[in-house]
C-alpha cells in the first residue's frame, strides 16, 4: 500500500525539437526536475542521439547503448533515455532537404512514431506511472497524444516570452496587415498584449516574410494552435526581465518563467549535449584582457548569404578588436563549405575562428562582451558593408556607447528586477565599472566610502547565485510585518530612524545576556578555552 505521506514522484516525458538550441535547455530542464525528485523519460530524436554520441569521447556514454544520461544516473537522478525516428535514415541530409524533412518527417511521421512510443512508455512505466508530457512549443502533436493517454500537457518554450507572444498572436498580426500579407505594413506594431511597441524589422525572421505558404509557416501555425491547448506553458526566461508580456500571457493561459536553465552542482557537465565536436578556447582567451573579446555566432541551423558573411569577416578584420567567431562550414550552404576571404588572414592572433565551441563555458570566463546580452543591429534592412560592420563593432566594444549600452541594459534589468533607485545607475556605484568616491545618498547614512561597503556590494559581477540570493532575500524582507535587528539603538540611531520610516524596525541587541548566557551550545566547531592564557595578560591588551 502506498504511503500517503510519501507519494510517488511525478513521472514526466520530455521531448525537445531536434535542434541544438532546443536540446540544451530541454536537457537542463530534465536535470532540474530530476534533481527535485521527478522521474524523467527523455526522448531524443535518433539523429540527435547519433550526432551527440559521435561528437563526444566514448567515455561519456554507456558503452552498449550510447546513453547520454548515464552520468546523470550515476549522480542519483532517475532519468531514462529513449529515442524516436523521424521517418528518414541517419544518412539523409535533413538540413539540405529541409522542406521535405519538415513536411514528411515533422508534420507526418513524427506524430505517428511519438504516439506509438508514448503508448509503450505509458504501458511499461508502473513505478512511477507517467503523468505528464513536456514537449517543445514547436511541435504540432502534443495535445493529441496527451489527451489520448490522459497526461498533463506542458508546453516548453526555449526562447524569450516576447518571441512567444508574437507567435501566439499571429491572428492579430494578420488582421492588422503586419503578417501574411503580400505587402506587409511597416509601421510600428503597438497592439500585442504586453508589448508596448515593436518595429516590423525586429520581428522573428519568419514573421517578416510575405510568402507564408512554406512548410515552416504551416508548422508554426499548427504548433501555436496546439500550444493554446496546453495545461501549462514553461518558458526559459526570467520573469523580472519580461514581466509585461508574461503578465499578459498569464491572462490567457497558465504561463511560468522558469529560466535561466543552467546545470549546477553535481549535474553540471554530466550530460553531453553538443551536436558538433567542440573546440577549447580557454588557452587563447586567457591571453586576452577582461571584457576585450567579442563573441560572434550565427547558431547551429540557419544559413546566410555569402556576401553578408564576407562583409562581416572583413568588418571584423577592419575593427581591430579581439574576437572569437564560431563559423560553421555550412554557414552559407549545406552543400559546399564556406571559405573566408583572403584579406581575413590579417587578423593573426587577434581573432580565433572555430567551427563550434561550448558557449556557456566560454561566456563563463567573463571575457566575452556577450555576457552583457547586448548588441547592435548591423544592417537595419540595408545591405551589409564591411565599413558599417567595423564601425558598429568598435562602437559596441570601445566607444562611448559601450559603457552606455552596458549601463542602460543593467538599469533596465535591475529596475524591472528589484526596483533599485536610479542613483545606483546614474552614479554608477553598482553594477557597472564602480566609482570609488563617497556614497552620500543612502537614507540615514551620512557618508560611506565605496571600499567600506560589504564585499558583495563591491563586486562588478552581480550575476552570481549569492547576488541573486541577496536580491531575493531583501525583496522578501520588505514584506515583513516587523524587523528585529541584533544591534544597539544608541549606536546606530540615524540609520535605524531612517529604516523605521519604511518599516517597523527594532534594535534588540546585544543578544544573549543574563542567566541564559551560555546554557545552549551553539558552536559549529570544537572550541579552545583561552581563559587561563588571557588571565596572564593585562586588561585590554589583547587583540582578537
Amino acid at each position: 500500500m502506498e504511503d500517503p505521506y510519501c507519494p510517488r514522484p511525478i513521472h514526466a516525458i520530455v521531448m525537445p525539437v531536434p535542434l541544438q538550441g532546443h536540446v540544451i535547455p530541454a536537457v537542463n530542464l530534465a536535470l532540474k526536475l530530476a534533481s527535485n525528485g521527478f522521474t524523467i523519460t527523455f526522448i531524443n530524436n535518433e539523429i540527435i542521439r547519433h550526432k551527440i554520441t559521435t561528437s563526444h569521447p566514448p567515455a561519456n556514454f554507456d558503452g552498449s547503448e550510447n546513453d547520454i544520461f548515464c552520468g546523470a544516473r550515476e549522480c542519483g537522478l532517475d532519468i531514462r533515455h529513449r529515442t524516436v525516428g523521424d521517418g528518414f535514415p541517419l544518412s539523409f541530409d535533413r538540413l539540405a532537404n529541409d522542406e521535405r524533412y519538415l513536411e514528411e518527417g515533422q508534420l507526418h511521421a513524427v506524430p505517428v512514431l511519438m504516439d506509438e512510443l508514448v503508448g509503450d512508455i505509458v504501458k511499461e512505466a508502473r513505478d512511477p506511472p507517467v503523468s505528464c508530457l513536456i514537449a517543445d512549443g514547436f511541435f504540432t502533436w502534443p495535445s493529441m497524444i496527451a489527451e489520448k493517454y490522459d497526461l498533463v500537457f506542458v508546453s516548453f518554450w526555449t526562447e524569450p516570452a516576447l518571441v512567444f507572444t508574437l507567435y501566439y498572436h499571429l491572428d492579430l498580426l494578420k488582421t492588422n496587415g503586419h503578417y501574411a500579407s503580400h505587402d506587409n505594413r511597416e509601421d510600428t506594431i503597438d497592439y500585442i498584449p504586453g508589448v508596448k511597441a515593436i518595429e516590423p524589422k525586429d520581428l522573428p525572421s519568419y514573421l517578416q516574410e510575405t510568402d507564408v505558404s512554406t512548410v515552416m509557416h504551416r508548422l508554426i501555425d499548427v504548433a501555436f494552435k496546439d500550444v493554446k491547448r496546453a495545461d501549462f506553458v514553461l518558458c526559459n526566461t526570467v520573469e523580472e526581465l519580461e514581466s509585461k508580456p508574461i503578465s499578459a500571457l498569464q491572462e490567457k493561459q497558465p504561463f511560468y518563467a522558469i529560466g535561466p536553465l543552467f546545470p549546477s552542482g553535481l549535474t553540471k557537465g554530466v550530460v553531453p549535449t553538443s551536436l558538433r565536436p567542440e573546440s577549447n578556447c580557454t588557452q587563447w582567451l586567457n591571453t586576452k584582457p577582461h571584457g576585450s573579446v567579442l563573441y560572434v555566432s550565427f547558431g547551429s541551423f540557419l544559413t546566410s548569404r555569402k556576401s553578408d558573411i564576407d562583409e562581416i569577416a572583413l568588418g571584423l578584420a577592419l575593427s581591430k578588436v579581439n574576437f572569437i567567431w564560431v563559423l560553421r562550414h555550412d554557414v552559407v550552404s549545406y552543400e559546399e563549405p564556406y571559405v573566408l576571404p583572403i584579406e581575413f588572414e590579417e587578423v593573426k592572433d587577434r581573432g580565433l575562428t572555430v567551427t563550434w565551441t561550448n558557449q556557456a563555458e566560454i561566456t563563463n570566463k567573463k571575457l566575452i562582451v556577450d555576457d552583457w546580452k547586448i548588441g547592435l543591429n548591423l544592417s537595419d534592412g540595408k545591405p551589409l558593408t564591411r565599413f558599417d560592420v567595423a564601425a558598429k563593432i568598435n562602437r559596441l566594444m570601445s566607444g562611448k556607447s559601450s559603457a552606455e549600452l552596458k549601463t542602460e541594459t543593467m538599469k533596465d534589468s535591475y529596475n524591472e528586477y528589484g526596483g533599485l533607485p536610479p542613483d545606483y545607475f546614474n552614479g554608477k556605484h553598482w553594477p557597472t565599472d564602480n566609482r570609488h568616491d563617497i556614497i552620500d545618498y543612502i537614507p540615514g547614512v551620512k557618508a560611506i566610502e565605496s571600499k567600506d561597503l560589504p564585499s558583495y556590494l563591491q563586486e562588478t559581477d552581480v550575476s552570481t547565485i549569492m547576488h541573486r540570493l541577496i536580491d531575493e532575500a531583501f525583496k522578501d524582507v520588505e514584506k515583513a510585518d516587523f524587523i528585529l535587528c541584533n544591534t544597539i539603538e544608541e549606536l546606530e540611531l540615524e540609520a535605524i530612524l531612517a529604516l523605521q520610516e519604511k518599516q517597523p524596525f527594532y534594535a534588540i541587541g546585544p543578544l544573549p545576556s543574563g542567566f541564559t548566557k551560555g546554557i545552549v551550545p551553539t558552536s559549529l566547531r570544537p572550541e579552545s578555552n583561552c581563559t587561563q592564557w588571557l588571565n596572564t595578560k593585562g586588561p585590554f591588551s589583547s587583540l582578537i
